[in-house]
């Protein structure tokens, strides 16, 4: 097992995006997913600690120094603790045969204590045959270009209670190679999944070969990238403040479920982009996507989008609020709304109401307790009601929706901006160009990104 990642997977060309710095540092600074009620993880088998040795046996008073030392010594079912509060300045390529989780007895690395989660400073990489792993109650931070973060390429990989950002790249990557491995019974899980791509300038709107180069040239940087992901869970996360898109799904991503999430001013909420089929996405709010690709080129800033998907989708139940696409902006003519007009996806009973969070400016998405949505996001039961005879009833939407030609409309008129409440975070937006030269511009993108994304960096 190597400690330096080696980069087996291009997470395409140097995506370029801007977003506002102060909101990605702010998010969740008052408001954090709950730890276990114990204070120390009581079934660690091994310790790794920055200060340790890897000639030391892993005990809690001599523990291993790097992680890859300690996913290499831990057998199935067993945990393995880092040092809460410490820093890992490691990449960790885990291949098949490195680690021993089977199926109901996976190998979980946590922290000593969750309530004080161990920062992992590298590029975390499941290749074909690392199955089984648990990862929870970490943080995970990787600040380098071109890559992406998380890169998942095995199967039965769980990620719950994390923290998650990268400010120049993808934050999670499910890929899809007949190389690297392809990413299946993925589940993300109670995560927070913030600030991917924050730290990008937005360079380049033009089709001109300046604009073809690194650093230069694309804006997709996302918090998940499902160019693989076959039956993938990504359910009760919180993702907020990323350059493009909260949820990307490709060809190959197959039966993924994406709900009960909260999706809040990233460029753009979930795109069924092509390829995608059997996906289910309901109960989430996704609020305020806004992306400076969006204001200056080529992005569509809907809640939900589709982009040449397959076979049958469903996108249900959802609150779509505020979203830039919502205005009768040249950017998103002649499908102006919060949903865009979808050929492969089944949309319905969806809302278009605001959400009222507690204060989404300081990072604090819980629902206030008079919001028309409390059955919807994270941890929240479906909303329904039980008549007197005993039989349950769904609720009525908080407010029934228009939809035309298959899309949300967002009342269809110049007034449309003024329904964004002050509970949804918005940016400015200066005038777009013209809506075929976007287009064409968001195809090219996209060929690139997805086929640069599957590709080995020598």
């Amino acid at each position: 097992m190597t400690l330096n990642a080696s980069r087996p997977f291009d997470a395409g060309r140097r995506l370029v995006l801007a977003l506002c710095a102060a909101l990605a540092c702010s998010a969740f600074s008052a408001f954090t997913l709950a730890a276990p009620a114990s204070a120390e993880t009581s079934s660690c088998a091994l310790y790794a600690s920055p200060a340790g040795n890897n000639a030391n046996p892993g005990s809690a008073t001599a523990p291993l120094r790097t992680i890859s030392a300690l996913l290499a010594r831990l057998s199935a079912g067993q945990t393995g603790c880092l040092a809460s509060g410490q820093t890992f300045n490691e990449g960790v390529n885990i291949h098949s045969g490195e680690s021993h989780g089977a199926e109901g007895a996976p190998v979980t690395l946590t922290s000593v204590d969750p309530s004080t989660p161990a920062l992992i400073n590298g590029r975390v990489v499941t290749h074909a045959g690392a199955d089984w792993l648990t990862f929870t109650h970490l943080n995970f931070t990787f600040s380098e270009y071109l890559l992406p973060s998380i890169t998942i390429g095995s199967t039965h990989t769980t990620w719950t209670y994390d923290d998650v950002t990268a400010p120049t790249t993808i934050c999670f990557n499910l890929i899809n190679s007949s190389t690297w491995g392809v990413a299946v019974n993925t589940v993300i899980e109670h995560d927070r999944i913030h600030g991917c791509g924050s730290q990008e300038t937005f360079l380049c709107n033009q089709n001109i070969p300046l604009c073809e180069t690194p650093p230069n040239d694309g804006f997709f940087i996302h918090a998940i990238y499902i160019g693989g992901g076959r039956n993938t869970i990504i359910r009760n996360d919180y993702l907020y403040n990323n350059a493009d898109r909260a949820v990307q799904m490709r060809s190959g991503a197959e039966g993924v479920i994406v709900e009960h999430n909260i999706m809040d001013a990233d460029g753009e909420g979930v795109i069924f982009g092509d390829g995608a089929t059997g996906a289910t996405v309901q109960w989430n709010i996704i609020t305020g996507s806004h992306s400076k690709c969006g204001e200056l080129s080529g992005c569509y800033d809907y809640g939900a989008s589709e982009y040449n998907a397959a076979g049958s989708n469903l996108f249900a139940h959802n609150d779509v609020y505020g979203n830039q696409c919502a205005n009768p902006v040249p950017a998103c003519w002649p499908n102006a709304g919060n949903i865009e007009k979808m050929s492969h996806v089944t949309v319905e009973k969806n809302v278009e109401v605001a959400p009222l969070y507690v204060d989404a400016g300081a990072g604090n998405y819980a629902l206030q307790a008079s919001s028309p949505v409390l059955g919807y996001g994270p941890d929240a039961v479906q909303p329904e009601a039980t008549s007197g005879s005993g039989t349950v009833t769904e609720v009525p939407s908080p407010t029934p929706v228009t939809e035309s030609s298959g899309h949300t409309k967002h009342g269809g008129s110049k007034k449309g901006a003024a329904r964004v409440a002050s509970s949804v975070r918005r940016r400015s937006a200066p005038r777009r160009t013209s809506h075929h030269r976007r287009r064409r511009h968001r195809g090219r993108h996209h060929h690139h990104h997805h086929k640069r994304a599957l590709s080995h960096r020598h």
